[in-house]
């Protein structure tokens, strides 16, 4: 739904350690991650909204780990904003 598609507007990763939003927003992160057994997800494109899941349990909470979370969704933005115009 359009509340769990913003949790990315101010993040494009969400970490699973790092819920956000209220209880109904914080149930579908938690479908979204055990369903993948993920521990990040980034968001890829907006419309429709892609989501990359990611599953790095031995470097999840480090800040290496998010550096390159952040990295792969700089990138994955830029290519959407290339292909779209």
């Amino acid at each position: 739904d359009a509340r769990f598609e913003a949790l990315f507007d101010a993040d494009p990763v969400l970490s699973a350690a790092a819920r956000r939003g209220e209880a109904s927003v914080a149930e579908q992160s938690d479908w979204f991650f055990a369903r993948f057994d993920a521990t990040h997800a980034i968001r890829v494109g907006r419309a429709p909204l892609k989501l990359l899941a990611v599953n790095r349990p031995a470097m999840a909470h480090t800040p290496e780990m998010e550096n390159e979370m952040r990295l792969v969704a700089r990138l994955s933005a830029a290519a959407e904003r290339g292909l779209n115009g």
